[in-house]
């Protein structure tokens, strides 16, 4: 049975996790990062490819990129030509990065099989969205999270982590580690 390959656009954190808990499909991974040093691809298991081979080799491509002015419409009707009629993408990273007239061109005239979003450009989309009218089109608010557990979750984290500061100790996920150095 031949395998399936996932292409992943942005091996940061959330990136990363999403292959490791891919590792138990009989998939191939492929990735694209061109921040990343090869090291981290060779530590992951995953090989490194450029954009335009990731797009037409894979039957499902994953982003997991921040939006910059080089990821802003990173996937155009240029790069969604390039992918297998039989593909699906699935954004969970930023709305602009894809191309929403594009995504809605390619799947109307069915040259990709089906997207899957959990963020578009301009939320929140109008109830008379030309994509809502897509039957191969998945959205999702952007909050997929959401759970009691996950409420839960972070409530405790934080607590702990207030609780790590007051006993002088260095919270977990600091965004600005520089601030340490000042105390």
């Amino acid at each position: 049975m031949k395998s399936s390959i996932v292409g992943i656009i942005g091996l940061g954190r959330i990136g990363r996790e999403v292959a490791k808990r891919l590792r138990c499909f009989n998939t191939r991974i492929i990735a694209y990062d061109p921040y990343l040093d090869d090291r981290v691809f060779n530590e992951l298991g995953i090989e490194k490819v450029e954009l335009n081979y990731l797009l037409r080799e894979s039957d499902a491509i994953l982003i997991h990129t921040p939006l910059t002015s080089e990821t802003y419409h990173l996937i155009n009707e240029e790069k969604l030509r390039l992918m297998k009629p039989t593909a699906i993408i699935v954004n969970t990273a930023r709305g602009a990065i894809i191309d929403c007239e594009a995504l809605y061109r390619a799947l109307k005239e069915r040259r990709i099989a089906s997207a899957a979003l959990d963020v578009v450009e301009g939320e929140p989309l109008k109830p008379q969205d030309k994509l809502l009218s897509l039957e191969n089109l998945l959205i999702t608010p952007h909050m997929a999270w959401y759970s009691e557990e996950t409420i839960y979750e972070i409530r405790r984290k934080a607590a702990l982590n207030v609780l790590k500061v007051l006993m002088g100790e260095t919270p977990e996920s600091i965004v600005n580690p520089d601030v340490l150095k000042k105390r």
